[in-house]
């Protein structure tokens, strides 16, 4: 997902179109919709693998909207939400063949179905200069509109039906029989236009085959071009042919496909976003030992001891190296009689619990450890295969408890680890809600010192224009010189100009 825009959702009217950079800040004053934004990531996370009533799982573990209407601004109209997507693999199922399209841009509109559910009442698709528009009602029927052509057909009516991902997928209701992958009369109206091109008694079994189980989904001239690739004597008939029809065809009878594709990566994302809540919980002297496997930190870092505990001597050794290095501290983990201690050692000196320490240990550890975590243990494994292809670490206020140089040295850590997943070809975003002008102007002082890209970073300013507007969302971007511009006066004092 490279890009976010919400209408109509908790506070905003309208965000915009939002661009999701390596680094992505979201800076405001209290109450401006800065969580309210930050919190669809973490949404749309609780929301996939698990069956549904409405679009999204409003309420569970990490974020609590209650339901659509206490969701939708001010309790009325509809929710709309809009992505783009870089790259997708459409691909046929029946052959596993697939076709890449790139920046293809998703949106739904979401309603109220009744008192207590919501439904998907439209979803609009778009890439090149092809656009899908499918209409669904409160029955589950359907209306396809493709490239502002309805293709339907009284001989077949078309239904929804939920996954465990955002989109439905469409069943395709003939007479009796039924397809839940293509639909069964957009097959035969196109073979009966393109027996005009080819009457060869084979044609079902060989070019129509061919031309339709290989995905080719691209620009219409583009298809066009495949068309007389696979027809030559099409060009001779042209008049006769409409190709346009044949184009809107085709994407209909593929349109599962390419729903399953933007279902795929919506998973895929949902299952690569890390949310870090904004209040850590709170160290402990001593942890009891519990006698299963943790392999995953929570949103809160309670189970953080019991996640460390777990790692192998390797990894531990590669944590305390690599929080040395980073932030000049190191961590010990200390089992001892069904307890496990925490100790931390500050600029090599002694090893202290971390009760007695401050408290800001406590928030910043887990920060880390999911830092280091998502890099070095989630995109591969110890065999050195691949296992994930981005991640996308979403968390709200990390400079809690933190001091200044703290906060400047986690604001070095992003920029060091953004930079060293570059170069290591990994998909690392940072989606950060925060207070901290001193993170803000370190990110700053590196993009000036050439230490960081400053095209890597993106300031999203809420309610910029003060607390008798509207909430308000613009954006603000660093200069080679490490200043932010489009910057409003006093933006973080007591009260905005």
């Amino acid at each position: 997902m490279d890009t976010l825009r919400l209408k109509n959702y908790r506070c905003f009217e309208d965000t915009g179109v939002i661009d999701i950079k390596p680094i992505t800040f979201l800076v405001g004053a209290n109450s401006s919709g800065k969580s309210s934004f930050l919190k669809f990531f973490p949404l749309l996370k609780q929301s996939m693998n698990v069956k549904r009533n409405g679009v999204f799982l409003w309420l569970s573990n990490d974020v609590d909207f209650k339901d659509f209407n206490n969701t939708v601004k001010d309790g009325n109209g509809s929710i709309e939400l809009s992505f783009q997507v870089d790259r997708l693999n459409i691909s046929n199922n029946r052959r596993y063949t697939s076709r890449v399209i790139d920046n293809v841009t998703v949106s739904l509109k979401i309603s109220r179905k009744n008192d207590d559910f919501d439904f998907l009442e439209e979803l609009n698709i778009s890439f090149y200069d092809q656009y899908i528009v499918i209409r669904f009602d409160s029955n589950d029927n359907v209306e396809i509109n493709i490239n502002g052509e309805i293709i339907q057909s009284d001989r077949e009516k078309v239904k929804s039906i939920g996954t465990n991902s955002l989109l439905p997928r469409l069943l395709f209701f003939k007479d009796k029989n039924f397809d839940d992958e293509h639909s069964i009369f957009c097959y035969d109206e196109l073979k009966s236009i393109l027996n005009k091109v080819d009457d060869s008694e084979n044609l079902q079994f060989r070019n129509l085959r061919r031309f339709l189980f290989i995905p080719y989904i691209n620009s219409t001239s583009e298809f066009t071009k495949y068309l007389l690739k696979i027809w030559h004597n099409i060009s001779k008939i042209s008049p006769q042919i409409d190709t346009n029809r044949i184009n809107n065809l085709y994407l209909y009878y593929h349109i599962n496909n390419i729903i399953d594709s933007i279902n795929l990566n919506i998973i895929n994302l949902a299952h690569n976003i890390v949310y870090i809540r904004p209040l850590r919980a709170t160290t402990e002297r001593y942890y009891r030992f519990q006698n299963y496997n943790v392999d995953e930190i929570d949103s809160d870092g309670k189970n953080l001891a019991m996640f460390l505990y777990n790692l192998d001597a390797e990894l531990k050794e590669q944590f305390k190296l690599w929080t040395k290095k980073m932030l000049n501290f190191e961590i010990d983990i200390i089992a001892n009689n069904g307890h496990i201690e925490l100790k931390i050692s500050e600029d090599g000196g002694s090893y202290r619990n971390m009760v007695d320490i401050g408290f800001g240990y406590t928030q910043l550890l887990p920060i880390v450890a999911i830092i280091w975590k998502s890099i070095y243990m989630d995109f591969e494994r110890r065999d050195g295969q691949k296992i994930k292809h981005e991640l996308l670490i979403v968390m709200e206020q990390p400079e809690l408890h933190l001091h200044p140089r703290f906060q400047a040295r986690f604001a070095d850590l992003l920029t060091e680890m953004i930079s060293f997943c570059k170069n290591e070809k990994k998909d690392i975003r940072f989606i950060i809600e925060t207070h901290s002008e001193i993170i803000l102007n370190k990110i700053g002082e590196n993009i000036a010192l050439e230490k960081f890209d400053r095209e890597d970073t993106n300031v999203v300013l809420f309610n910029a224009k003060g607390e008798n507007m509207e909430k308000y969302v613009e954006i603000s971007k660093y200069s080679k010189d490490g200043f932010l511009t489009n910057w409003p006066m006093g933006f973080f004092a007591e009260y905005v100009d």
